[in-house]
């Protein structure tokens, strides 16, 4: 029997109750990986050494300070401890040559670490203003999605029939 692959999890400890026990866990597993919720560690790189693989997870806003960014009234609050340990974490997983998974902070996170910034407040950009999203909005956003996705799936379908083309043009 082959042996599953590690994922090593960092998502924080939000107070989302049980769904952080579920939200990565269960699709981790349905893939067949047994994921490692990570706590805070005082060497995160030692973690790696059992994992084959990182997800950075969800969760609250990365401190400005680590971006040369400036505070924002709409940021949520940040914790010191998440952002060194995750940093860390990340930087060791890329040196190692481990796959890294961000996702929403976590691929925030992956950014700064390279030596990206951040917006402090998305609402003032196309999409970024949640708080005005009524239930008739979203539901007009979803059915727009659903067909640029269909559109996204006939465009990479010509796409990938032109180099084919292309290639019959050239020999003949």
């Amino acid at each position: 029997m082959a042996a599953r692959p590690v994922i090593a999890v960092s998502a924080g400890f939000p107070a989302y109750g049980d769904y952080m026990g579920l939200a990565y866990a269960r699709p981790l597993e349905a893939a067949g990986a047994l994921p490692l919720q990570l706590p805070y560690l005082a060497d995160a790189a030692a973690a790696l050494d059992v994992a084959d693989g990182v997800l950075l997870g969800f969760g609250s806003d990365i401190d400005p300070a680590r971006y040369g960014g400036a505070p924002h009234p709409a940021m949520t609050p940040h914790s010191a401890r998440r952002d060194a340990f995750e940093l860390e974490l990340a930087r060791a997983a890329l040196d190692a040559g481990l796959p890294v998974l961000g996702i929403c902070r976590g691929m925030q996170l992956l950014n700064v670490l390279r030596g990206g910034t951040l917006l402090g407040d998305a609402s003032p950009h196309p999409g970024g203003d949640w708080d005005r999203w009524s239930s008739s909005a979203r539901r007009s956003w979803r059915k727009r999605r659903r067909r640029s996705i269909r559109v996204i799936r006939c465009a990479c379908s010509r796409a990938r029939a032109w180099p084919r083309r292309s290639a019959r043009m050239r020999r003949g």
